[in-house]
């Protein structure tokens, strides 16, 4: 017997097992599936929720595409499963695939493979907002206008037309959005909306780039761990669908990302620079959507990790040290820009639209499954990535899962609607950790594994937009 064997026949009888699980579920989903639509026949309007009759439409369609997808996914994992037993060391075509290991080919393919992706980025979230009638929802376009107006004009009167739709509006604390939409518009020349869609490309695209060269290069896991990592966030339900779509959530990605990186470099060595960047991004990430606030607590919970990974309370000397450092950082990176996003409030009588917009979080689709099957949506091939590379896993790894966790509860206890562009920033922290578990993958099959994961991953991403299996 090969002495690789021992090492891949475990995950061939995983897979196997896995497999056997999925048909029996797709077959009893499609046996139970008038059962469920009369079960949740009426969900939204028993709720009261707004738009109840759409809300009703799509779940209907949703709770029957998910056969469609419960069939695809038995046909996903008996296609992991083949690989996985052929492309063991045992008996290896993967060797074809050798090529994708050297440096300068796997950069050149991960450079090609993410311009392909983006531009089916671009096709799917194009389709999905045609599809919905052209929205702009929760009058950005409307605010962007306005700010668009004030810019260009510079008067009294532009200001003041501003100033007296933003004080009868919710979302008027999120200015930073508005702001770059127009002057993205003011520089091309383009319509509001197609502005608003163009700069979240770029933040979409940003955030890749953030993700790729500080949170992913840094960890030195290889070339083709790298590629693979970018091609399944680039590959991903939700970045697909908010790439190009006119909503806040792609700028609330790039600034969470650029935060993460930041604030890692914090842990490492200690700078001003660091300092003021970190101080930057947290200010105007707080104007930027009501759905950052959580990342006031990223700092001072790493530095809580830190201190614990450290000793630092082992003796009552370290201790003082510590406790100074967390209650500067608490005022750092906390208070002033908690007591900066009140001032704009108060300066512009915005305070009154700020409750509303934090008592409006409480939004349709509440209901705790549907939030599951929303991380589900977001997370799953991290999550079994970051399972299966769980040994390897290092203290920067520890920091970023504690930041993916302190989002997830936010979204969670916050009675935030179980939605899955709410869960995009989820996406990069959990994205770096995977890579362990690719290098994992890499070593039980080589290059071709990697290859069929991230294809197959793709398919099913691709497949859930194509029947819009999208909360």
């Amino acid at each position: 017997m090969n002495d690789s064997q021992p090492k891949t026949e475990p995950w061939i009888r995983g897979s196997a097992i896995a497999t056997i699980l999925s048909g029996v579920l797709t077959v009893f989903y499609g046996c139970s599936i008038q059962v469920f639509l009369r079960l949740f026949d009426g969900f939204y309007r028993q709720r009261n929720d707004p738009g109840a009759v759409l809300l009703e439409i799509q779940l209907q369609a949703r709770l029957q595409n998910y056969f469609y997808l419960l069939a695809a996914v038995f046909l996903t994992l008996a296609a992991w499963t083949l690989s996985v037993r052929f492309c063991s060391a045992g008996n290896r075509p993967g060797r074809p695939w050798r090529w994708l290991e050297n440096r300068l080919a796997g950069s050149l393919v991960a450079a090609l493979g993410f311009g392909l992706v983006l531009a089916l980025a671009v096709w799917f979230s194009s389709r999905e907002w045609i599809h919905l009638g052209r929205p702009c929802w929760d009058n950005y376009c409307f605010y962007t206008e306005l700010v668009s107006q004030w810019l260009g004009a510079r008067t009294r009167e532009s200001f003041d037309l501003l100033l007296q739709f933003m004080r009868g509006y919710n979302h008027a604390s999120s200015p930073l959005g508005p702001l770059l939409y127009s002057v993205v518009r003011i520089a091309t020349g383009m319509e509001v909306t197609t502005a608003f869609r163009v700069t979240n490309l770029m933040a979409t695209i940003g955030t890749a780039l953030i993700l790729w060269w500080h949170l992913i290069k840094p960890a030195r896991l290889g070339p083709l761990p790298d590629g693979a990592l970018l091609f399944l966030f680039g590959t991903n339900l939700v970045v697909v669908r908010c790439s190009f779509f006119p909503q806040t959530d792609a700028l609330v990605l790039f600034w969470m990302t650029g935060l993460l990186a930041v604030a890692l470099k914090r842990i490492a060595q200690r700078k001003l620079m660091y300092d003021v960047c970190a101080g930057a991004l947290l200010i105007s990430g707080l104007f930027v959507k009501l759905s950052f606030l959580p990342c006031l607590a990223l700092i001072p919970l790493w530095r809580l990790l830190d201190g614990w990974q450290k000793s630092a309370f082992d003796s009552r000397a370290e201790m003082k040290i510590w406790l100074a450092l967390f209650v500067k950082e608490l005022l750092l990176f906390v208070v002033i820009p908690v007591a900066t996003l009140l001032a704009y409030q108060s300066i512009f009588g915005l305070r009154g639209m700020f409750l509303l917009e934090l008592h409006a979080m409480k939004m349709a689709d509440t209901f705790f499954p549907f939030k599951v099957m929303s991380l589900l949506h977001a997370a799953l091939f991290f999550l079994v990535l970051i399972f299966w590379g769980r040994k390897q896993l290092r203290s920067t790894d520890g920091f970023l899962l504690a930041g993916a966790a302190l989002y997830l509860l936010s979204l969670w206890f916050s009675s935030a609607a179980g939605w899955d562009r709410f869960y995009l920033p989820l996406i990069p922290p959990l994205c770096a950790v995977a890579g362990r578990g690719l290098v994992v993958v890499q070593e039980k099959g080589g290059a071709g594994l990697v290859a069929v994961f991230v294809i197959l991953a793709a398919f099913l991403n691709y497949f859930m937009l194509e029947f819009w299996l999208f909360y």
